[in-house]
């Protein structure tokens, strides 16, 4: 009778069998090994910043083992290398972003043993709360003063469509781009599709406006926005006499409630209305329709 010959391999050590399965799985899944180290040692992505909100996030909430026994007090290291955060004393990350984007940063926290613990950590800073786009319309009315009739006010008024994105934040206010700019009024020769302002076009708005519905404002000759056009036409609004803001940054309006006061706005009208016309520059609304 012939016999089975039953000699035995020698099992391998626990930890080369581990390696080997890990092996398998990998080639079954066609998942190259490197992505499962690079994934277990991925950066840590922190909770994101806004350009010029208030941000504050306690480096011990990644940096301090549980379960190791670690003996306070505690020493941290960071340099964020995004300007207006930084570390403070207790540890914490701090500041107002002045601009949008993503650093990724190290940091280490250290206890009174000596022990330590570094991780590489990613901060993003997205847009301010004003990024995005508006559309609304600019009311006003006009007189012919060629052959006046009192009385003949007329009422006008043109779309508008802009998009605005960051460009910095700086002693408490975002500094926007407006990037497109679309509007119905005929002076401004946008077309359809929007045209990009020139310079110097810029606007800014408070980083953190209070929490309530709206803010009505007084800060006569404070631009708010000014557009200039390629033709040579403008629109300009500051923030006298009643501009209203809302605390998210979703919608701003003008509401003339003195009619002794000055406009808050004035533009460019275009002479297809009236070649020699009065203007008395009425209210007017933004709403952000995306963004």
């Amino acid at each position: 009778m012939h016999g089975f010959n039953a000699t035995a391999r020698p099992l391998l050590p626990g930890w080369l069998r581990l390696v080997a399965i890990v092996f398998t799985i990998a080639s079954m899944l066609s998942v190259p090994l490197s992505d499962s180290l690079v994934a277990a040692s991925a950066t840590r992505v922190l909770p994101a910043a806004a350009e010029g909100a208030t941000y504050s996030y306690s480096l011990a909430t990644v940096l301090i083992p549980t379960g190791q026994h670690w003996r306070a007090p505690y020493r941290f290291s960071a340099k964020t290398g995004i300007a207006g955060i930084g570390l403070n004393a207790k540890g914490q990350l701090v500041g107002r972003a002045e601009y949008v984007g993503a650093k990724a940063f190290s940091a280490c926290a250290y206890d009174s043993s000596g022990k330590h613990n570094c991780k590489t950590l990613l901060l993003r800073v997205r847009g301010s709360r004003y990024a995005g786009t508006y559309s609304g319309a600019f009311n006003y009315q006009y007189q012919n003063q060629i052959v006046p009739i009192a009385g003949d006010w007329l009422p006008m008024s043109f779309s508008v469509t802009l998009s605005m994105k960051d460009v910095r934040y700086i002693n408490g206010n975002n500094i926007m781009k407006v990037t497109n700019f679309v509007s119905s009024e005929p002076a401004y020769g946008t077309g359809t599709q929007g045209v990009v302002p020139v310079s110097p076009t810029w606007s800014w708005f408070w980083a953190n406006p209070p929490a309530s519905p709206t803010l009505r404002l007084s800060k006569s000759g404070a631009d708010v926005l000014m557009i200039y056009l390629p033709n040579g036409s403008s629109l300009n609004v500051n923030f006298a006499y009643g501009f209203e803001l809302s605390a998210n940054g979703s919608s701003m309006q003008w509401i003339p409630t003195d009619p002794t006061s000055p406009p808050n706005w004035f533009g460019t009208i275009s002479s297809e209305v009236c070649s020699s016309c009065a203007v008395n520059y009425l209210g007017w609304s933004l709403t952000k329709v995306s963004g």
